[in-house]
């Protein structure tokens, strides 16, 4: 009976495989570039190895530990790392005895349904597991299945949870452990965590059935016998619960609104008052009880429950703002877990990089660079929650970016601008180490680019008024007040690191240049469109007039900087992330193919190895894109993707092993192939289809147009069998069909030939 319930439950896991990235182990070896696949729910955020536990093991760079976004250490105590919220440990025995060799395992990441589920076969028994981050919930879930080999058994399962430091009896570091307390129907740890704040916090662990609890110095344990013949199955459900102020961000935009602006002298009280805000100490422990209440109430629902609300929410993000069915089924499964695992590190404030603790992946702080990245891919899919969260997080800490470069931090606002840090805290704090880095300064254009994009998608003018266009402004402030030089009639950038590869001080950085270009022009653009500031607006443009005179160039093409030889990915900035050059611009399409031709030995963002990364790749079929390359631009999207690892997750560098996971790289991904099916510029121009290749004879797509906008088209044997465009805005917009895909009774007298195109003035529905 036992044998044919593990082939039934097994045939049952193997049916779910369609929707999951599957690693297969038939000889229990851990194979090459193997990393324990992520899941969250951009609050909790841990991992699982292929046994479904989480043995403090690290594979690459990470642990296989809880965390929780926001919570972490001192820039001057750990490198601003997160702090570990602990792991768990599971202990099976059958008929009294271990479960013996592993033999085989299987582990898949269901991102559909944004859970892990592992299959291991042991000597005696095999154990499924399933886990997940609950959405909208500050917990993990873990269910056991035990099914002995040899027939019916009695078998024990005891689930462990420490709050120690990796696999150490000690407590995380600057963290004092309450023993736990608890009963067979739940246990809570306490702790005190004096990091960048002091959190007050509390864990709290509930077995789905009365289990025998034995407390440890700084774990629970809970353990549950199973009679012979009986199911062995066992869930638990983690709940996290502390006093942490999640709105620091949003405390001091409230305070800055009601200090004077526009130059105005400021009360030194105010500057002591707006300064202190993002140190204070946090809520009452009353609060950290009162979610945990919450929680507690909520763990009432059992697994199941939970799992079925969870389940939905995915599915509501999935549904939200676009839909896809192509025949690439290598791009298809690229694309399924970029767009899982966008959602999945999407905390609050924004997108960080990665979220794992130990600090490592940047131990979830925000770069203004890279956080623009996952937004435009999270825009072109259309999940405009995900993507409005860092421009709101940056209009949030406006204040703190205008006193880094006001006069003894008095926030005088519309004069200096505004300087983020490199490396942003979760209150505005800088959290990275000392380096060159700290040099950049073309995040306040990717930072401005951020909220322009969100608008131009959208067509959110009051967007655009109350959150965009005042961080565009100080942005835009910034590098006239900083860093355009004028020599005589010569207008450059002055020296700063532009990107790392570079090295430090660069005068006149290309990349730097036309991110200050671009910031200009869009502000100046906002600026008309609300109405406001056109004396200033003026000057914007007048500056990115001078600037582009003086780009770096040789007699063939733009270059990083004035006599540079070396290749540099920075070349092709004038495209994305800023297009400042026209299309047929013959130095900026000569710096495109030059780089293309050169990819192998400047393809990875740093010197290291001779592939290309996947967000280079992705960010060059972006430029290709927009210098109408067609062919290219799908070349360079499908090359993305040979950085991908097992579960088809993005990584920094995947051939040296650097930072797996890495969610710019899957934003671009997503942004670069979104492209090819749907390429617009800020002139009106939306290419349909037009990068895709003559081999698919069927598909179809629902992607955002600019200004509120939607497309819908369908191809059927290789020809157009609907397409849809809804515009919401009233500005002229012009669709470029491919006339390979227009059915020739569609062809209308008015259509204006374009070469391999009908150009047709929308709005157009068949």
């Amino acid at each position: 009976m036992a044998s044919k319930l593990l082939c039934i439950s097994g045939f049952l896991f193997l049916t779910l495989a369609a929707r999951a990235a599957t690693v297969v182990s038939e000889d229990a070896k851990v194979p090459k570039h193997y990393v324990q696949p992520v899941i969250g729910n951009g609050s909790i955020c841990t991992s699982v190895d292929f046994e479904g536990e989480q043995v403090q093991k690290k594979y690459r760079s990470y642990y296989p530990e809880v965390v929780w976004a926001g919570r972490r250490y001192a820039r001057t105590d750990n490198n601003s790392a997160l702090i570990t919220m602990g792991h768990y440990k599971t202990d099976i025995t059958v008929n009294g005895k271990p479960l013996g060799k592993l033999l085989s395992w299987t582990q898949r990441l269901d991102r559909e349904n944004a859970l892990i589920e592992c299959l291991a076969k042991y000597e005696r028994a095999t154990v499924r597991t399933q886990a997940f981050a609950p959405m909208g919930l500050d917990m993990l879930a873990v269910k056991k299945t035990v099914e002995p080999s040899g027939g019916p058994a009695q078998v024990k399962i005891k689930f462990t949870y420490f709050l120690t430091d990796a696999d150490s009896v000690k407590n995380p570091p600057r963290m004092i452990v309450e023993k736990p307390e608890g009963s067979p129907e739940g246990a809570s740890i306490k702790y005190v965590a004096y990091g960048l704040k002091v959190y007050r916090g509390e864990i709290a662990v509930f077995p789905s059935a009365a289990s025998k609890f034995e407390a440890g110095k700084n774990s629970a344990a809970f353990e549950t016998s199973f009679a012979e013949g009986k199911p062995a199955e066992a869930s638990y459900l983690v709940a996290y619960a502390d006093n942490y102020n999640t709105d620091i961000a949003g405390d001091i935009e409230r305070l800055a609104d009601k200090i004077a602006k526009g130059g105005k002298k400021v009360p030194y009280s105010d500057i002591v008052k707006l300064s202190g805000i993002a140190r204070q100490d946090e809520f009452p422990e009353s609060v950290r009880d009162e979610r945990a209440a919450e929680l507690r109430k909520t763990a009432k629902k059992g697994y199941d429950k939970i799992l079925e609300e969870h389940k939905k929410l995915w599915a509501d993000y999935y549904a939200q703002g676009s839909a896809i069915s192509i025949p690439d089924a290598e791009i298809s499964d690229a694309y399924l877990t970029a767009l899982y695992h966008m959602k999945s590190v999407a905390t609050r404030w924004s997108f960080p990089v990665t979220l794992f603790g130990h600090g490592a992946g940047w131990s979830g702080r925000f770069f203004g660079w890279d956080e623009y990245y996952t937004a435009v891919g999270a825009m072109s899919a259309g999940k405009f929650d995900l993507s409005e969260r860092p421009c709101v997080f940056r209009r949030k800490l406006l204040a703190p970016a205008v006193m880094r470069v006001s006069y003894y931090r008095a926030p005088t606002f519309g004069k200096a601008g505004a300087r983020y840090v490199w490396e942003t805290n979760e209150d505005g704090s800088e959290g990275t180490t000392d380096g060159l880095w700290l040099d950049h300064v073309f995040h306040m254009s990717t930072i401005s680019a951020t909220g322009w994009r969100q608008y131009l998608y959208t067509g959110d003018k009051k967007f655009l008024e109350k959150t965009a266009y005042p961080v565009m402004k100080e942005c835009a402030l910034f590098f006239l007040s900083h860093m355009v030089c004028k020599n005589g009639d010569k207008i450059t950038i002055g020296k700063c690191t532009d990107i790392e590869r570079l090295g430090p001080a660069v005068e006149n950085a290309f990349l730097t240049s036309c991110g200050a270009i671009y910031s200009f022009e869009t502000a100046a653009k906002a600026a008309d469109i609300l109405g406001v500031d056109s004396e200033t607006a003026k000057i914007f443009r007048e500056t990115a007039a001078g600037l582009r005179k003086s780009l770096p160039q040789n007699d063939k093409m733009y270059i990083p900087f004035e006599g540079c030889e070396e290749k540099s990915i920075v070349a092709i900035g004038g495209y994305f992330p800023f297009p400042v050059l026209k299309s047929d611009d013959p130095k900026g399409v000569a710096a495109v193919r030059d780089f293309r031709e050169n990819i192998y030995s400047a393809g990875n963002m740093v010197p290291v190895g001779k592939s290309v990364c996947s967000w280079y790749a992705s960010w060059l079929s972006s430029a290709l894109a927009l210098i109408g390359d067609a062919k290219g631009a799908f070349e360079m999207a499908k090359l993305s993707m040979n950085g991908l690892g097992l579960f088809k997750e993005p990584w920094e560098i995947l051939e040296t092993g650097n930072n797996p996971w890495f969610v710019s790289a899957a934003g671009n991904f997503v942004y670069a192939f979104n492209n090819l099916l749907l390429h617009q510029n800020e002139e009106g121009q939306i290419k349909v289809a037009w990068a895709v290749p003559e081999n698919w004879k069927d598909f179809s797509f629902s992607l955002p147009a600019y200004g509120g906008g939607k497309l819908e088209a369908e191809v059927k044997n290789g020809k157009f069998a609907k397409l849809k465009y809804d515009g919401k805005d009233k500005a002229k917009r012009t669709l470029l069909l491919p006339k390979r895909l227009v059915p020739e009774g569609k062809v209308n007298k008015s259509w204006k030939d374009c070469g391999d195109f009908y150009a047709v003035d929308a709005p157009l529905i068949w």
